[in-house]
């Protein structure tokens, strides 16, 4: 979220200079890439379903690349619905936050989906809904 990318560069500097790879993602650094590449290794670029198991192959591999990015929109039928059991008692957040939009159909300009998604909509999921 744009409001604590702030905090999430200090917490990235703080583990690039311990030698701890990092890498991020989310709609900020996707519009902002260049300005996150100076406090991590690797950008995902939109949607990180699916370039999960290459980055992670790259990085192994020793060959980690700078930007991760589909050339087409991932498929998401396959996904399931969040686990919110991975938040109790954590006291992340005091609301549940997750973003399931592929953007806006009738590409509303103040919206980021339609950039973000390079003037591209995906077709929905039929029976996705929010959790």
């Amino acid at each position: 979220m744009t409001p604590a990318i702030d905090r999430a560069y200090a917490i990235a500097d703080t583990f690039r200079a311990r030698g701890v790879p990092v890498v991020m993602g989310g709609i900020h650094v996707s519009m902002n890439a260049a300005e996150a590449l100076v406090h991590c290794d690797a950008v995902v670029i939109g949607e990180a379903e699916g370039l999960w198991p290459r980055l992670l192959s790259d990085f192994w591999r020793g060959a980690m690349q700078r930007c991760y990015r589909h050339e087409a929109f991932p498929p998401l039928s396959s996904l399931g619905d969040p686990n919110w059991s991975l938040y109790d008692g954590k006291g992340y957040l005091p609301f549940h936050c997750v973003e399931t939009s592929r953007g806006c159909p009738p590409r509303v300009r103040f919206l980021l989906g339609h950039e973000l998604f390079r003037g591209m909509l995906p077709d929905a999921t039929p029976g996705r809904r929010g959790g």
